[in-house]
C-alpha cells in the first residue's frame, strides 16, 4: 500500500480499530488506482510499489536499442534473456554492463554495440522495481529488530542485527531488580537504551554477563515497571541509522531502493480520506469477509489535484 494504515486512520483522526478492515481495502484500492492512473500496470497487475516481475517483451522492432520497463525506478535486474520466438530457457543471459545498461531511475535497459533482437517475444526479464512505500520514518528511542525497514533521509535502511532478546526469568522484586537473566547477553552492549514489549519504562545497560545484563532502573525519568520471564526486551536505536556508531546495531541502506515520493503518498492519503468521507454514498458500506466493499473504487473519478500530483510520474518517451 502507498500509505499505512496508521498514516490514513491519523489523517482521519480515527482512533478506534473498528474501521480498521474496511481501511485497509480502502487503501489498496486506492493504491491500485494510483498505479493505474500512473500507468504503471503488468498483466493486470498494479506495479507502482516495488514487486517482483518476469516482464516478456511482446514486440520488439527492428533498430530498438531500449527496453521500457512497466514497474520504475528498477530496483535490481536478476536476468536478462534473448530469445526466438520465446524460448528463453534454450538461450544464454546477457551479461549486465557488457550486453546492456540498467537506467534505473527511467526504468529502461539499453542494449550494448547493438539493437535488441527484434520479433514477438524475443526478451524476457526478471526482475525488482517501483518504490518502496509504507516504511515508517526513522525516529529516536524506537524499538526496532533484525530485518526492520525503514525510511530516513530518502533511504531505505535495514536492521541486520539482532535488536531484541527474551528475559529468561521474573526478577525477584520485579520493579527494582537491576540483574536481568536473558537468552543472549551478547546482544547487548553497555550504554545501550533498553525498554521491555509493553512497557513505557526506558533502562541504560551497564554491565553485560554471560547471561545477565545489569541495568540502571527508570532512566530518564521513566517510572520502573514489573518485569517479568518471557518479555521481550528491545535495544532502542537512539541516534541516526546513517551513524555507523548508533545504539541498536547496525543498518544497512537498500541500494537500489527508492523510496516513495512525498507527493505520491500526500495523493494515496487524500484521496483515500475523501472516499471514506463520502463512504456511504459511494458503497463502502457493506462488510465482508474482509472488512467492506470496494469494487466501485476504479469508476469513481480522482480528485483534481491527485491527478495533477500522478502527472510527473507517467512515462513520457
Amino acid at each position: 500500500m502507498l500509505a499505512t494504515l496508521a498514516e490514513l486512520k491519523a489523517r482521519l483522526g480515527i482512533t478506534g480499530s473498528g474501521d480498521d478492515a474496511a481501511l485497509t481495502l480502502l487503501l489498496r484500492a486506492v493504491s491500485a488506482r494510483l498505479a493505474i492512473e500512473c500507468g504503471r500496470v503488468h498483466g493486470g497487475r498494479p506495479c507502482l510499489e516495488k514487486t517482483d516481475l518476469v516482464w516478456t517483451a511482446l514486440k520488439v522492432h527492428p533498430g530498438q536499442g531500449h527496453l521500457w520497463l512497466p514497474a520504475w525506478p528498477i530496483v535490481s535486474v536478476e536476468e536478462v534473456v534473448e530469445a526466438v520466438l520465446g524460448a528463453f530457457d534454450e538461450a544464454d543471459e546477457l551479461a549486465a554492463d557488457e550486453d546492456y545498461q540498467v537506467d534505473a531511475e527511467r526504468g529502461a535497459l539499453l542494449r550494448i554495440a547493438c539493437d535488441w533482437l527484434w520479433g514477438d517475444r524475443t526478451v524476457r526479464v526478471t526482475y525488482v522495481g517501483g518504490y518502496t512505500a509504507g516504511l515508517e520514518f526513522w525516529a529516536a528511542s524506537t524499538a526496532y529488530d533484525e530485518g526492520d525497514q525503514i525510511q530516513h533521509e530518502g533511504l531505505v535502511y535495514e536492521a541486520t542485527e539482532e535488536l531484541s532478546d527474551t528475559m529468561t526469568a521474573t526478577p525477584a522484586d520485579p520493579d527494582k531488580d537491576t540483574a536481568l537473566e536473558v537468552n543472549h547477553a551478547d546482544r547487548f552492549e553497555a550504554g545501550d537504551h533498553i525498554q521491555a514489549d509493553g512497557s513505557d519504562e526506558i533502562m541504560l545497560v551497564s554491565v553485560v554477563g554471560s547471561d545477565t545484563i545489569t541495568v540502571y532502573r527508570g532512566h530518564g525519568g521513566t517510572t520502573p515497571e514489573n518485569l517479568a520471564a518471557g518479555q521481550t526486551l528491545y535495544r532502542l536505536l537512539t541516534a541516526s541509522p546513517a551513524d555507523d556508531s548508533a545504539e541498536g546495531g547496525g543498518w544497512e541502506v537498500q541500494a537500489g531502493e527508492v523510496v516513495l515520493p512525498d507527493d505520491l503518498w500526500d495523493a494515496a492519503i487524500q484521496q483515500a480520506s475523501e472516499w471514506w468521507q463520502r463512504r456511504h454514498s459511494v458503497g463502502l458500506v457493506g462488510e465482508g469477509a474482509e472488512g467492506g466493499n470496494v469494487s466501485w473504487a476504479n469508476r469513481e473519478a480522482l480528485l483534481p489535484q491527485v491527478r495533477a500530483a500522478c502527472g510527473p510520474y507517467r512515462r513520457m518517451m
